[in-house]
């Protein structure tokens, strides 16, 4: 694949993945707002209230991590694509052109959230170490993140980190002479 088809492949899936994070973000507000008062009744008399707020915030993490779990499961393994994957006529198959099943698409969304988690460490390890965030060293390691995908991209025909773990693949079905990104 030549380097301006891997840009366009690779600013393609970009704007895939904004587009995805706008759709799941409302989702992981509902299931927080769901649980809120779920998550409130959970608590002993034993339990201090500082507790209760940690405990509150890693149960109301859990559920959302659950949720995405299951939106992406759900739609990965029944019709091989989320809404913003058939806007952009992509599917989900394994490397050997099987349909991927659901121990592909666990260990595919685990690599995805461990590889969103890199760039979200970064934000917290900035906000955590100064008063207020620095900016530049946000947009510096967001580009660097960026970059990294691209030559990881390049290198592997287009499939980013999560698909190499998982031995899934993106094809793409508006693009007949390069089938897989």
């Amino acid at each position: 694949m030549s380097f301006s088809a891997n840009l366009a492949c690779f600013a393609k899936r970009l704007l895939m993945q904004t587009y995805e994070a706008l759709l799941i973000a409302p989702l992981c507000l509902i299931a927080s707002l769901i649980a809120t008062p779920l998550i409130e009744w959970i608590h002993p008399s034993w339990m201090t209230d500082s507790a209760h707020e940690l405990l509150r915030a890693r149960l109301n993490q859990l559920l959302i991590i659950i949720t995405l779990y299951y939106y992406f499961a759900y739609h990965w393994v029944n019709g091989r694509q989320t809404l913003p994957m058939k806007v952009a006529k992509y599917h989900l198959h394994k490397t050997d052109g099987r349909f991927a099943q659901k121990k592909e698409v666990a260990l595919r969304f685990i690599a995805g959230l461990l590889m969103t988690s890199i760039p979200l460490g970064l934000i917290l390890f900035h906000s955590l170490n100064h008063t207020h965030i620095i900016w530049p060293n946000l947009l510096l390691d967001s580009s660097l993140w960026i970059v990294f995908l691209f030559i990881f991209s390049f290198k592997f025909n287009g499939r980013w980190p999560h698909d190499v773990l998982s031995k899934t693949t993106i094809h793409d079905e508006s693009n007949t002479s390069s089938p897989v990104l």
